[in-house]
């Protein structure tokens, strides 16, 4: 009880003084949400880094938050996280049963717990995905569940972007749904209630309330996220600079303030979205394994760090990244592919993983590497291995 106060004490100094700032500073227009009768599971769609902080300034009352063990390891801003949203850690890359007890727990004990079922920001402007595991949790929570959707944070700061840029954001609850209703429905039907009430098409929305979002240096790093070439077909060869990138081939195209893609050469531009690129690159995943001899990809100049979770890190080896259908290996360290749990990504381009043997690490660059393209090409590989070749490769 005396945790659950220093929270909300906490909780509601924090947004009060930052309220009156939302607006002018981020751009964020939001709806305030009546009070929360009982405990609740809120769930939210995830588009930026500070998606926790905009859905709590539409409540008055405190809530913990699940949240990624990597922010654990980043000094005050996880000291903050900590006084103020009371987080339950998930560790990205391997199964948390952990994390589901806690969340049942704190909800039991009359608590409101927040999270973000894609765990990840999107790429391409589209909600990632959403398993079936959230309609099954908020099914054994046996509380109300409250859903939240913020709109604009996409083209605020995309996913493969390393700067923001000024343009407005709004969030607003979608809907509540009492344990009663959840129990009376299929975890089928509560899956797609979640799907339904948090999908954000980034450009849909856009074309229909156009929005300019301007800043510097617009296009770069957008090589993180669009991978694939669509005129030679080559993978890694688009490079950025400012509000412009290329390929070696000649593709010459913008990245306008709408967000919008044009074509800066002779040719018209085969996408105008990041979305509609995206969606194709995706769909050339089996193409790209085919057509690879040995190494399907490698990028130069990757740290790979040995972590013990919410803890510490310990550099193992810098050195070229690079994946096969058996295999990725770093420097002179090799991980079959088998023995990898999964693998995933959190920041711009940092890719986590766990071996079956209880290993954890992290493979970091300060280039423009996309980490996008191994878990795809990871997951198809291991999904081939399996005989599941429909199963999809997109999410981070």
């Amino acid at each position: 009880m005396k945790n659950k106060l220093g929270q909300q004490v906490f909780w509601t100094i924090l947004f009060t003084l930052v309220r009156p700032f939302v607006w002018l500073f981020v751009g964020y227009r939001y709806r305030r949400a009546e009070r929360i009768q009982g405990p609740a599971i809120i769930m939210g769609n995830h588009t930026l880094d500070i998606d926790l902080g905009l859905l709590g300034l539409s409540y008055s009352q405190s809530m913990r938050a699940v949240a990624s063990e990597h922010i654990f390891r980043k000094g005050f801003v996880a000291f903050l996280i900590r006084l103020f949203f009371a987080p339950i850690v998930r560790v990205k890359g391997k199964t948390e049963i952990m994390t589901v007890r806690q969340i049942l727990n704190a909800l039991k004990s009359g608590g409101r717990v927040c999270l973000f079922p894609e765990g990840n920001r999107s790429y391409s402007g589209l909600t990632g995905e959403i398993t079936q595991a959230s309609a099954t949790l908020a099914r054994m929570a046996k509380c109300q569940l409250i859903t939240y959707r913020i709109e604009g944070g996409y083209f605020k700061h995309p996913r493969w972007a390393r700067k923001g840029r000024h343009g407005p954001v709004r969030g607003h609850e979608v809907g509540r749904y009492p344990a009663e209703q959840l129990q009376r429905m299929s975890v089928e039907e509560v899956h797609a209630l979640i799907r339904r009430d948090l999908f954000e098409d980034a450009y849909a929305r856009q074309r229909e309330n156009p929005a300019s979002y301007t800043g510097k240096r617009l296009a770069e790093s957008i090589e993180t996220a669009l991978y694939l070439c669509p005129e030679c077909g080559k993978i890694s060869t688009i490079h950025s600079e400012d509000d412009r990138f290329f390929c070696s081939c000649g593709l010459s195209m913008r990245y306008t303030e709408t967000g919008m893609l044009e074509s800066t050469g002779g040719k018209q531009a085969r996408f105008s979205t990041v979305t509609d690129w995206d969606r194709w690159q995706e769909s050339k995943t089996a193409e790209i394994v085919g057509r690879a001899q040995d190494t399907i990809t490698e990028d130069g100049g990757l740290s790979l760090y040995q972590i013990t979770p919410c803890e510490g890190e310990k550099l193992a080896e810098t050195g070229t990244l690079s994946i096969s259908r058996a295999a990725l290996s770093c420097g002179a360290y090799r991980f079959p592919l088998r023995e990898i749990s999964d693998l995933a990504i959190v920041d711009l381009n940092t890719m986590v993983f766990e071996t079956k043997n209880g290993g954890y690490f992290e493979l970091r660059s300060k280039g423009s590497y996309s980490a996008l393209k191994y878990r795809r090409i990871f997951l198809y590989c291991k999904q081939t291995a399996k005989g599941a070749c429909d199963a999809q490769t997109g999410g981070a």
